[in-house]
C-alpha cells in the first residue's frame, strides 16, 4: 500500500493542512520521501504530522534488495529514515508497531526518540494489528489540523 495522504481542511473551503499516514514496507522511505516532497513544492501548505503503522524498516541492502522498492542502495540510503533523521525535520510522528512485528527496524527508529509518539503493543505485522492502531494513529493526526 502506498504512502497515502489525507487532507485535514482547517476551514471548509480552504485546505491549509496536511497530514501523510501509511502502513507497513512502502512507509519507511515514505516518511522522508514526503517531508522532502512537501517542504520543498508546498511551502504555504505544509505537513503538520505524520502517522505510519509498522513501517517495515528494514536495516540491510541485502534484505531490502528482496522487495524490489529501491533501485540501488544509494536510492534507499536516500530514503531510509534511520539513515535521514534530520530530514525528517519537524515535523510530528507518530509511530505504532506491534511486540511481535518481525521488522526490528521500527523499535531502532522509536529509540532514537525521533518521534512524538510511539506505540508497540501486543500484535504482530498482520492486518489485526493495524486495524487496532488505527483509530490512535486519527487521534495523533487529528491534534495537527
Amino acid at each position: 500500500m502506498p504512502v497515502a495522504t489525507g487532507v485535514l481542511p482547517t476551514k471548509a473551503s480552504l485546505v491549509r493542512s496536511v497530514a501523510a499516514s501509511g502502513v507497513s514496507p512502502p512507509t519507511a522511505g515514505g516518511v522522508v520521501r514526503t517531508e522532502r516532497i512537501f517542504s520543498a513544492a508546498r511551502p504555504s501548505m505544509p505537513l503538520r504530522a505524520v502517522g505510519v503503522i509498522a513501517p517495515a524498516l528494514i536495516t540491510t541492502w541485502a534484505e531490502m534488495r528482496k522487495r524490489d522498492a529501491f533501485d540501488s542502495a544509494a536510492d534507499w540510503a536516500r530514503y531510509d529514515p534511520l539513515r535521514n533523521l534530520p530530514a525528517l525535520g519537524a515535523v510530528p510522528i507518530g509511530v505504532w508497531c506491534g511486540t511481535e512485528d518481525r521488522f526490528d527496524g521500527v523499535r531502532r527508529f522509536i529509540a532514537t526518540g525521533r518521534a512524538e509518539v510511539s506505540s508497540t503493543a501486543p500484535g504482530g505485522h498482520d492486518d489485526g494489528y493495524f486495524r487496532r492502531a488505527l483509530p490512535d494513529v486519527i487521534r495523533f493526526l487529528g491534534r495537527y489540523r
